[in-house]
Formats: C-alpha cells, structure tokens, sequence
C-alpha cells in the first residue's frame, strides 16, 4: 500500500511517496518492526517422504535496511543458512551473520526460513536445524517469498539473489533448478553440492536423511532423493545451470569437498554454465572465517563491524546482477 504526504512549507511543494510494508494487525504469527519482520508459512509436510500431507507452520525473518519505508525497488537476497543456523520467534542466524548483515547495510533485503518446522523436526526426531536440502525446506522458502511478495510493495521482485552457506547450499540449488523464483545468481561458501557425495557417509547425518527422505533401509536410495541432490540432477541435464553461481571454499575443508566443488563447475561449465570455484585456503577448514583480511568496517543497527574482504567479494559479485552501481 502507498500513501501520498503533501507538505507546504512557504513557498516550498513536497509531495512525498511513502511504501508501508503492509498492515500486521490481522497477520497471524508475525512479529513487524522497522527493520526485522518475523512471520510464519504454513508448509506441507511429508513424515514419511512419500504419501500424505500435514502443514505445519516455520518460522521466517525478512531483514530490511534503513529506512526501507522510503525506499523503493530494494534488492532482494533469499539466504539459505547452514547447519545449525535457524529462524525462531526471537532470533535468527542471519542477524548474526557478516554476510547478511553487510548486504543488509548496503540496502538489500534478506529472506531467510528455517526450513524445519518445530513439530515436523520433533515428530521425525531430527535436528531442525539441519534441513539437508530435503523438500520441505524449499517449500518454506516459496512460500515465504509468496509472503513478501503480497506484502512488500518497495522490494524489487523482478529478480534476486541466493546466498548459502554449507548445508544450505543444497537447497538453494534446489531453489535454482526446481521453482520460478526469478534468481539472477547464487553464491556459496563452502555450500553442499550433493547429497550423496557429500552428506551420506557423515557421522550424524545418515539418521537424518533416512527419515527426511523416507528412505526404509540403512542403504542409500538415490531414487527416495531424486531431484532434490544438486549435483546428481544437474550433472545429467543436459542444460546449463540457470544462474551464475560463485562458490568459495578452501581446498582442505574436511566436510564439503573442495574437488566435487571443482568437478560440478567443470562438468556444468562445459555445458554453457557459469559456475566460478575460489580457493581459500589460506584459512582451511569448514565453516571458515573468510579471507583474514580486513578492508574496512560497515555500520549494521548502529553498531561497527569489520569488513571481510570476502564478505565484499561475494557482495559485489551480486552487484553484477542486482539492480546495483557498486560493482561499476
């Protein structure tokens, strides 16, 4: 909704446009505030990885910038979190991220979801912080874009980004390859490719992939997953991947292998992809702390943070393909 402001002031005519993020009175399971907005989509779940539906509700947050009510045609960043990230009624991974909140600093929007409902979590007994690219976590991110889409009038949805982060990487390319979200990039670090190749054999993993996916042995059922691991799905496509997609990730990361990384860009590029591996490995490990060196500070709720020089870098890749200057 927009509401017109004349002031008079003299001599002086300001007709001023203001964008309101919608009326939160009659939404159910929203908490609004300036700047974090978090609300709850009914998801369809599936307890046993086949066969009927419950929906179920999860939790999401839509990080806005500044000022938003006055701003139009923000960028939009869709970001599918990690293991052991999620969104709740008081908090969430993202307002603690350097990523997001740089993107959110520069004036993008960030969405994210915690992909798991609660109840469907407890019922199946796993880590709901751990979604496992599963279908359920992509389901919550169409809906909750669905969500904005009604409600925000001054966010661009002509098209956006994702951003992902290791478990996260798998849903996000689920987002790439099976939904209409208009995405123009994705960038990752160190994001799972693949189910199967980089998931299956992980201690603490294999329990929970069994029941998301409804498989009915101790054996991988490539077919249970089908669609939903990336690498699988794209490798034999015979198109290229949809978007542009940088990954960073150091060499010696012990959980998501640096060389699949390398081998899903080889085999897709052929193909007529864009698909950009940088190394890190001057750091090392999962979860990595980016690039150790800093090249400034940015300003996030009033509060200084250092810049990373690859919390930039995947910044201005997005610049590329958002409706951005920076990047000039």
């Amino acid at each position: 909704m927009k509401y017109c402001i004349t002031i008079f002031w003299g001599e002086l005519f300001l007709l001023l446009t203001l964008s309101t993020s919608g009326c939160h009175d009659g939404d159910k399971g929203s908490l609004w505030d300036e700047n974090i907005v978090r609300f709850q989509v009914d998801v369809e779940t599936d307890p046993n990885g086949r066969g009927g539906y419950n929906v179920e509700p999860d939790w999401c947050v839509l990080m806005l910038p500044e000022n938003n009510r006055i701003m139009q045609d923000i960028p939009l960043v869709i970001y599918c979190h990690s293991g052991g990230g999620t969104v709740s009624s008081s908090g969430s991974e993202p307002e603690n991220n350097d990523f997001t909140r740089y993107f959110v600093s520069r004036g993008c929007a960030v969405l994210c979801t915690a992909g798991m409902p609660e109840s469907y979590s407890e019922r199946l007994q796993v880590d709901h912080t751990r979604c496992l690219g599963n279908p359920v976590s992509v389901r919550s991110v169409i809906k909750a874009y669905d969500y904005i889409k009604e409600h925000f009038n001054n966010i661009d949805f002509s098209g956006c980004v994702v951003y992902c982060n290791s478990n996260g990487g798998l849903t996000a390319s689920s987002l790439v390859n099976h939904t209409s979200i208009p995405i123009l990039a994705q960038g990752g670090l160190c994001p799972l490719i693949s189910i199967e190749k980089n998931v299956w054999e992980k201690l603490g993993y294999k329990t929970g992939l069994i029941r998301l996916f409804g498989m009915k042995s101790g054996s991988y059922e490539k077919d249970k997953v089908g669609k939903y691991d990336p690498y699988v799905y794209n490798t034999h496509s015979e198109v290229p991947y949809r978007c542009p997609y940088l990954i960073i990730q150091p060499k010696r990361d012990r959980f998501v292998s640096y060389d699949i990384a390398v081998q899903f860009a080889d085999i897709m590029n052929k193909k007529g992809s864009e698909i950009i591996v940088i190394d890190t490995d001057e750091v090392g490990g999962h979860n990595v702390v980016p690039q150790p060196v800093i090249i400034g500070s940015y300003s996030y709720m009033g509060k200084n943070y250092p810049l990373n020089k690859t919390v930039d870098d995947m910044y201005l890749f997005f610049c590329k393909y958002l409706r951005r200057t920076d990047a000039e």
